[in-house]
């Protein structure tokens, strides 16, 4: 994903680079040069995300807990 892409709430997944860590669902927040603003489930602030690390939340993808109504 680039800036250009990106819209203030729009629902996002983060895909980390580092293999450790897994992947977050989220809510974009403000839009900024270098980086998105997310605030993730279950967080209370926003964080700074490199566009490259999100993508559009999948239609066949939900967080756990929350009903895929895309079957």
């Amino acid at each position: 994903m680039n800036k250009n892409n990106c819209k203030v709430g729009q629902r996002v997944t983060y895909f980390p680079t580092k293999v450790l860590e897994g992947m977050e669902f989220g809510v974009v927040t403000e839009l900024r040069d270098v980086c998105a603003m997310v605030l993730y489930e279950g967080d209370k602030t926003s964080k700074a995300t490199y566009y490259a690390d999100l993508e559009p939340e999948p239609a066949t993808l939900a967080p756990v807990g929350r009903k895929n109504e895309n079957y």
